[in-house]
């Protein structure tokens, strides 16, 4: 019980720092440009994850939460393409991407009893969407690392190449092998939660 305590606190903690930076991004920040609203986006999926996947929220949810939750990979790509590539413009089929994302994932979710081998090449599918967009993420952050003069964002590089990769490795990781993970519950326990 205690674990589920701290599981549970770390949270809470969590989704109210990722709750405040939504805010704080949509209600003070100004001019609202594509890294913010991409941020804030982010922001709001990080704690929609978790509290999707906490403990004790009954898994009956998870229908409609988890393909709405499956399309941060791409928000988490299209937000470092808009921070570290100045010349990066949101375009329509970045949208496209993302709702594609979005329904097979719906498509996963709802055929799962109906077409169980149909439902985990999905899953499949889309845990190897989540890798390609990480290593992707990765790529950008590196390939113009030596051209950023700004010293915060070149620090903020190897942030985020390493959390995302590691996030969704763990996230994506079994799915791929068919295996389950190795730590006990990485998808929607303690793991996860001290990640987020």
């Amino acid at each position: 019980m205690g674990i589920i305590a701290l599981d549970l606190g770390i949270r809470g903690a969590a989704a109210g720092l990722f709750l405040m930076i939504m805010i704080v991004i949509l209600v003070r920040v100004r001019p609202h440009t594509t890294i913010k609203l991409l941020g804030a986006a982010m922001a709001a999926c990080g704690a929609a994850y978790l509290i999707a996947t906490a403990p004790f929220v009954p898994k009956s949810t998870l229908w409609w939460t988890l393909p709405i939750l499956a399309g941060n990979p791409v928000l988490v790509w299209l937000w470092v393409r808009a921070t570290f590539d100045d010349d990066f413009v949101l375009r329509r089929w970045h949208a496209a991407l993302l709702l594609i994302v979005v329904g097979i994932a719906f498509a996963v979710s709802l055929g799962w009893t109906i077409w169980p081998n149909l439902a985990r090449a999905g899953a499949r599918l889309i845990s190897l969407l989540a890798l390609v967009l990480a290593v992707s993420a990765a790529a950008q952050t590196v390939r113009t690392w030596s051209a950023d003069l700004v010293a915060g964002r070149r620090r903020l590089r190897l942030v985020i190449v390493t959390s995302s990769l590691l996030f969704i490795g763990l996230w994506a990781g079994p799915d791929l092998i068919s295996t389950s993970s190795g730590i006990p519950g990485v998808f929607g326990s303690l793991p996860s939660a001290i990640g987020l």
